[in-house]
């Protein structure tokens, strides 16, 4: 099971040029079987007003679930899951924010007969509000019965407060944690603010990030099995 997550800044990438096409190749050449987007635009001006998540539902050829966290006119702004497998659930959650609004969408997936339910998020840029963010997704992770797998663009660092409490208090492994790769700015990455975190009853077989210039964040992609008897 390939997974991957992209915070993909409504298609612009660090060389200045701003494409969804460019986006959807890409993602498209890494396989996966789900895809975690965040900063995802649905008609914005400033990404000409392209519905950039039915344009990667259709080009990706997935069914993707979008959650607009900020309603901008008629457009709207936020996180997407986009999934090979068949969805049984999706639950949309606002997250304590202190400028701009953030959230967790939480998607619950039939992987051949094994439930799964990850959850999308994209934290603010605030210390203390993602120390609530951290409390509040802590909460939802630990009122899922089965296996989790959490993604997205947390913000901040692995020694910072909101990742240790999350992973503390929910008692996911942080899937790069050995390996610690640089996930941003995508030209020159310096700090590693992209990631997965996973039950233990699934089974990390492979994890990298993608060098690429559509976005200013790496996409990073992750493969993972359920354990046997799991």
């Amino acid at each position: 099971m390939k997974i991957v997550t992209f915070n993909i800044r409504g298609g612009w990438g660090i060389d200045g040029i701003r494409s969804t096409e460019r986006i959807m190749e890409l993602v498209s050449s890494l396989s996966p079987d789900i895809v975690l987007f965040q900063e995802v635009h649905q008609r914005l001006p400033q990404s000409k007003f392209v519905d950039q998540p039915g344009r990667l539902q259709k080009d990706l050829g997935m069914p993707l679930t979008f959650q607009a966290n900020l309603r901008l006119g008629v457009g709207g702004y936020g996180v997407a899951v986009a999934s090979r497998y068949p969805v049984q659930e999706v639950q949309n959650h606002l997250l304590p924010s202190v400028r701009e609004q953030r959230g967790a969408l939480q998607v619950t997936l039939d992987c051949a007969g094994e439930p799964l339910t990850i959850f999308c998020t994209h934290w603010g840029l605030n210390g203390a509000e993602r120390e609530k963010q951290a409390a509040r997704l802590s909460e939802l992770v630990a009122s899922v019965p089965g296996p989790v797998i959490v993604g997205g663009d947390f913000n901040e660092g692995p020694e910072s407060a909101a990742v240790r409490a999350l992973v503390a208090r929910t008692g996911l492994l942080d899937a790069d944690a050995a390996q610690n790769r640089l996930t941003y700015p995508a030209d020159a990455p310096e700090a590693r603010i992209d990631y997965f975190f996973y039950s233990p009853v699934l089974s990390l077989t492979e994890i990298f990030p993608v060098e690429t210039r559509v976005s200013d964040h790496l996409p990073l992609v992750a493969e993972f099995e359920f354990s046997r008897g799991g």
